[in-house]
């Protein structure tokens, strides 16, 4: 066959095969962003509501009995979780696309809401939530000075706002689970980040950790335990490649618990009652989770049986017994499924897309 010939066939071909509209490549998700409730109670998931993404929930027992909990009708709602104590739902929201996105309330039985933040031309920032504290928040707001958010103490159940520190520069702080500032943050000439410790309140005037530019993306600190015992550090200062180390807050001594000379660690599972790291995410050639526990290794190795291509935990229960799953198959629409840790089971939640579905 002539080269003339090979192409006309292979164009011939291609005709036959339909183009996928547009609208099920760039269009709202049937469902996205599964959590689930801290106490195992409910199911969280964003789906559109005439045409604008809300927030859903239903019970764990009945995903089928679903509940629109929020009504946006112009913006889509980025971003949402439950609170600590199972009983709301959070979320973020903006006005007319201007960016200054509000901090949100709706109560999960009476499906009330409210504003936490109620200011105008203002930005809020989640700065810790805490297993200790389960009824409080630590958020940052510019509502002062557009320059720079002031971090505060709310209370879920009032509402209340309680100024925790006045900020004079910092573009970020970081706190333990008992919701005590631990370090503020601040960009350098560098192209880094200064890491300033914070005690009793009181911000240290020079900093004690630095990185230039060259580290500026792969060291930062990876959360405390709740115990406050155990500073985590993904840290790639001196090295080819970011790794973790736990540091013994009352002697100050690091030991590196995990590292891959391929590519840098990019993420870890923490137990959501202790704060231990258990597991970290490489991606060398595709993303792979590597356990450090003997317990969560027969948990991923179920879910590699299972699972072709690529997977993550999203989010899991206070006793640990329920993981909600985010699968990319590669060949296929994503989809999120329900791990039941006790009963050894994985059924699907969802198909973010499935009208890509043998496209």
């Amino acid at each position: 066959m002539s080269e003339t010939a090979t192409l006309a066939s292979a164009a011939e071909r291609v005709a036959d095969v339909p183009l996928i509209p547009r609208k099920a490549l760039f269009g709202n998700p049937t469902r996205s962003g599964a959590q689930i409730s801290p106490d195992g109670r409910w199911l969280g998931w964003m789906a559109p509501h005439e045409e604008v993404m809300n927030v859903w929930i239903a019970p764990v027992d009945d995903p089928s009995a679903a509940r629109r909990m929020t009504s946006a009708k112009e913006r889509p709602i980025p971003a949402y979780f439950f609170a600590p104590d199972s009983r709301s739902i959070l979320y973020v929201q903006d006005k007319a696309g201007d960016e200054n996105y509000l901090l949100y309330q709706v109560e999960i039985e009476s499906g009330a809401e409210r504003n936490l933040t109620p200011y105008e031309n203002t930005r809020v920032q989640i700065v810790g939530l805490s297993h200790a504290m389960k009824d409080k928040a630590l958020v940052a707001v510019n509502n002062r000075d557009p320059r720079h958010h002031d971090v505060h103490l709310l209370d879920l159940t009032s509402g209340t706002l309680e100024l925790v520190l006045e900020n004079d520069g910092y573009v970020g702080f970081l706190a333990d689970d008992t919701l005590t500032l631990r370090w503020a943050l601040r960009q350098n000439e560098a192209g880094g980040t200064d890491m300033f410790e914070i005690d009793g309140g009181r911000i240290a005037e020079t900093p004690r950790e630095s990185t230039g530019l060259e580290d500026a993306l792969t060291t930062s600190v990876a959360g405390y335990t709740v115990d406050g015992k155990t500073l985590y550090w993904i840290d790639s200062r001196g090295r080819n490649t970011a790794a973790i180390f736990a540091e013994n807050t009352e002697t100050g001594e690091r030991t590196l618990i995990a590292a891959d000379d391929r590519a840098d660690i990019g993420g870890t599972m923490q137990h959501p009652l202790t704060g231990r790291i258990e597991a970290y995410s490489v991606n060398y050639l595709k993303r792979e989770w590597v356990a450090l526990e003997p317990e969560i290794e027969q948990a991923l190795a179920f879910l590699r049986e299972r699972l072709e291509g690529e997977f993550g935990v999203q989010s899991r229960t206070d006793a640990d017994d329920k993981w909600i799953i985010g699968h990319d198959p590669l060949t296929g629409p994503s989809r999120t499924l329900i791990y039941d840790r006790a009963a050894g089971t994985l059924e699907e939640f969802y198909v973010t897309r499935p009208e890509l579905e043998g496209a």
